[in-house]
């Protein structure tokens, strides 16, 4: 019958595939098919479960959308429970109400059956607080009868009444109760319960300490139920290797593909994450790209920011400073702190237009109240300089301040350093060279620079030209331009090290190649004289980088080039 297109036949088949009955094995994608059949001819209760599977991603993608299209369709048909779970998913603003004139009205329905959201939300658009706040007595009561239940061993109760103990509604906030409830919920295979006990378990909450081993177990026992959250959570347990796993990426790429194909946006922000950085898969920024952007639609915030990112750096897209803007703004307003950066550092280098002038500093300030040091930092520096904003010591001392007892050693250079000169900020040497010293031996190349010339020159301490040497090396295996210059000096010259033309010309190149016009005409004149290159004189080559120091302003390498080009011309 149901092959014959009878809408009751194929809704029974389809409960048959849900509930393992009639001889059918559980198979939540036959049944989603045979309700999409049912539904499509009205019948209510198909979809309505269909909406609740759209709603989970069980068996097809999670589609908010669609799920609260389909309760639409059964409360229009008359479904008794399609009003509840269409009023929750209000509430929980998993769908949009303005497309629904008696959304109101469903609301309420979930507020009656006791859905906190749902009270807070009424409350809210009513402006009264017949709904705002939850009766005390009322959730005292509704937690001592789903306790008794949960005694009886109701599965929906237990898991109600484990939320309940997390939240603290109706009963004392008590983590080791939820637990307790979790575990036999999740014992009679509540997915959800596995889930949520797996959780509890990683993180330690409601037991002695934590214990990756039954978290992982539980997730296993969810995932194999096909929950999207659990094999999501199961792949962070395979990409770091806990629960006595070994760390697997393949494997953690693998399971989360799966999640983030039944919609679930965190893992489809992570598969995004995997391509992007080729962890688990091929290196692939355009299928980093596709992953983020369907984690981003749905409202994922750290998914709008890398989306963003991919279009202000035309990584896996071409590149597009509007479109960037657009997705950092979106990340920016639910707080995402990388994205309000990011957000700022565009309108403060003029990448585009300024809707308001104050926007320049408005996102930089929301990033760093939200406590992310580089906005801290470039914030601090914006009242240094006075670049969108009037020069003001004590909020630049602030802000650099905050990100530099953060730990951000860019910060703490920067601070130590306006501590050292004393003409912005109040002088401070000793406060200055203990920052910077903290920032060099954490390893910050300009702080190890900084250290390596107080050492040289003997400020703040004993003059030490082997510490100063070492300060110079580690700075210049870092990458500073300035260390590496000095290294070859160092060598050029033999001071502190034994005489290496080879050494020294190694480290003028790379300081040369970071443009730094002393090191160019270093090279240049190296190559000039054969020293070094290994390649003997060699004039044309050394003409290149006196070239290239000259149009930086070195009056050596401009005489240089006449000579050499006089040279050239004789020949």
């Amino acid at each position: 019958m149901a092959r014959r297109g009878v809408p009751e036949a194929q809704f029974r088949l389809a409960e048959m595939y849900l509930i393992d009955e009639g001889g059918a094995t559980h198979d939540a994608a036959k049944a989603a098919r045979w309700l999409r059949a049912a539904a499509e001819q009205g019948h209510t209760g198909a979809q309505t479960i269909l909406a609740e599977m759209y709603r989970d991603g069980d068996g097809v993608e999670m589609d908010l959308e669609e799920a609260a299209r389909w309760l639409r369709e059964a409360v229009a048909g008359g479904d008794p429970d399609a009003p509840l779970l269409l009023g929750m998913m209000y509430a929980d603003f998993e769908a949009d109400m303005d497309e629904d004139p008696d959304a109101e009205s469903h609301l309420e329905v979930a507020a009656a059956a006791g859905h906190t959201p749902a009270r807070y939300l009424l409350g809210a658009l009513r402006g009264d607080d017949e709904f705002s706040e939850p009766d005390e007595e009322e959730l005292r009561e509704l937690a001592e009868a789903t306790l008794r239940e949960a005694w009886r061993g109701d599965v929906e109760a237990q898991f109600f009444i484990a939320n309940a103990y997390l939240d603290g509604l109706g009963v004392p906030k008590d983590d080791a109760e939820a637990v307790r409830w979790l575990r036999a919920a999740a014992r009679q295979g509540d997915a959800a319960a596995q889930n949520d006990l797996g959780v509890m378990c990683q993180k330690g909450e409601g037991l002695p300490e934590p214990d990756s081993v039954q978290a992982l177990k539980w997730f296993r026992a969810a995932a194999d139920q096909g929950d999207p959250i659990a094999i999501h959570n199961l792949s962070g347990m395979y990409r770091f290797g806990d629960g006595g796993l070994d760390p697997d990426p393949e494997k953690a790429a693998q399971l989360n593909l799966r999640a983030a194909e039944m919609g679930f946006a965190d893992a489809q922000y992570n598969l995004g994450v995997s391509y992007s950085r080729g962890m688990g898969v091929e290196q692939d920024s355009r299928e980093a790209v596709r992953w983020f952007r369907k984690a981003a639609d749905q409202g994922h915030p750290d998914a709008q920011n890398s989306l963003g990112v991919a279009y202000s750096e035309g990584k896996g897209v071409e590149r597009d400073d509007e479109k960037a803007v657009r997705w950092f703004r979106a990340a920016a307003v639910q707080g995402e702190t990388h994205a309000a950066y990011n957000l700022g550092v565009m309108y403060a280098d003029g990448e585009t237009d300024l809707e308001d002038e104050t926007d320049r500093v408005k996102w930089l300030r929301a990033a760093a109240e939200g406590g992310y040091p580089h906005a801290q930092l470039h914030l601090g520096r914006a009242y240094v300089l006075g670049i969108g904003l009037e020069r003001d010591a004590a909020k630049a001392e602030k802000w650099l301040s905050a990100a530099a007892d953060s730990g951000f050693l860019p910060a703490m250079h920067v601070l130590g350093r306006l501590y050292e000169e004393g003409d912005f900020l109040p002088g401070d040497e000793s406060r200055a060279f203990e920052l910077v010293r903290e920032a060099a031996e954490e390893g910050w190349p300009p702080a190890q620079h900084d250290l390596g010339m107080a050492y040289e020159e003997g400020r703040r301490v004993q003059r030490d030209a082997d510490e100063a040497l070492k300060w110079f090396r580690e700075a210049a295996e870092g990458g500073f331009g300035r260390s590496q210059h000095n290294l070859g000096f160092a060598y050029y010259q033999g001071r502190g090290v034994e005489q290496d033309f080879g050494e020294a010309f190694k480290w003028y190149r790379r300081a040369a190649l970071e443009g730094l016009s002393r090191a160019q005409v270093a090279v240049g004149m190296m190559y000039f004289k054969g020293q070094g290159a290994g390649t003997g004189p060699d004039v044309a080559e050394s003409l290149k980088w006196f070239r290239l120091a000259a149009a930086q302003g070195e009056s050596v390498a401009a005489e240089m080039v006449e000579f050499v080009e006089q040279m050239l011309e004789l020949d």
